[in-house]
């Protein structure tokens, strides 16, 4: 009776291993997906964001201490990119217009360029000009 029990137990000790190294990269069974891995090793949320300097073409240098106590809606973009980028700016025109009441006390628009090759403050500035810069976006 011992006996035919005793070929199980190979099998058990890999399945155990498996299941080990499984709980140990899915953080204990928590996160099953590399976002919610990434998550997880963020640690709580949501926290304080660190202090940037923005400077806009116009001159202005804004830090984003100044912007706590608000919502802050922050975007990447660049000039260069001319198929969805162009819908993205569109659809954020027409949020901010429907959220105006509480731009820019409540609700500020970010948008860091991450071209600074091409997106010079003369091209961000001819961009505004020619997009009519809402009251609340700073780029």
């Amino acid at each position: 009776m011992g006996r035919p029990t005793l070929r199980f137990v190979p099998a058990a000790c890999v399945v155990a291993a498996c299941t080990a190294v499984i709980a140990w990269w899915t953080m204990g069974f928590r996160a099953f997906t590399t976002d919610g891995h990434a998550l997880l090793a963020a640690g709580s949320l949501p926290r304080p964001a660190p202090s940037i300097t923005l400077a806009e073409p116009s001159g202005t240098i804004t830090a984003t201490d100044q912007l706590r106590g608000r919502y802050v809606l922050l975007t990447f973009m660049y000039l260069g990119c001319t198929d969805v980028c162009r819908i993205v700016e569109a659809q954020l025109h027409v949020a901010l217009a429907a959220l105006d009441e509480l731009v820019p006390e409540r609700l500020v628009l970010v948008s860091l360029s991450f071209d600074p090759k091409t997106d010079s403050d003369e091209a961000l500035a001819a961009h505004w000009e020619r997009h009519a810069r809402p009251r609340g976006w700073i780029m």
